[in-house]
């Protein structure tokens, strides 16, 4: 009977899974500016030369920030290249301390640095806060949901994909800044009952996560 069970329920699980809507999300390729500086909005370098992808995904959509190293990651990473500008997909603005790297901005701003030890999610001087991101997020997802689509890619940046992961695991706001997002990794999410859900293996966890130990 357990086993007849199982059987059964892994039978739903497969056949939910089929028919779900899929949409993977990639942080864009990296850049010469991904350097330890913060890397936002105000600058727009090209990606670096990579070789292509041997395995390159056709999708049905595709949709991207519009800053250059978002769009041109497209062509390492789909065979499809139409794709659909979103603004809700860019980095976040990181205001006055664009261009400086940690040091620099304890130095030229320590009011952020001190929020943060504090557990405070403050605005990047002229800026955005993780939380302003995570409203950008919800309102692509919210979006994204409503299209008829089998299979979507989503090619966007670090910190949208960390307020992504981190409220897709429940992990506490102020140690969202620990999630490692590597540059174009493939992490799959499923769209069932109008809900939002990581599918992403366990190996792939470990990555991701790997701050955390």
């Amino acid at each position: 009977w357990i086993l007849s069970f199982v059987k059964d329920f892994q039978k739903i699980i497969n056949n939910n899974y089929k028919n779900s809507k899929k949409i993977i999300f990639y942080r864009h390729a990296q850049t010469k500016l991904n350097n330890g500086t913060f890397l936002g909005q105000g600058f727009d370098p090209n990606v670096l030369k990579s070789k292509m992808n041997k395995k390159r995904d056709e999708f049905d959509i595709i949709f991207s920030s519009p800053l250059k190293r978002s769009m041109q990651s497209i062509e390492l990473i789909a065979k499809n290249k139409e794709y659909l500008i979103d603004k809700n997909l860019l980095e976040i603005n990181y205001g006055k301390a664009e261009g400086l790297n940690i040091d620099q901005l304890k130095k030229k701003f320590p009011r952020i640095v001190n929020m943060w030890q504090n557990e405070k999610d403050p605005s990047f001087p002229s800026g955005e806060s993780n939380q302003d991101i995570n409203v950008r997020k919800n309102k692509f997802i919210n979006k994204i949901k409503k299209i008829d689509f089998r299979n979507a890619c989503v090619v966007t940046h670090n910190i949208f994909i960390k307020c992504l992961i981190g409220e897709s695991f429940g992990i506490d706001k102020k140690d969202w800044f620990k999630i490692n997002i590597p540059h174009l990794f493939p992490l799959e999410f499923i769209v069932l009952n109008d809900k939002l859900y990581p599918n992403i293996p366990r190996s792939d966890l470990k990555i991701l996560f790997s701050n955390f130990i």
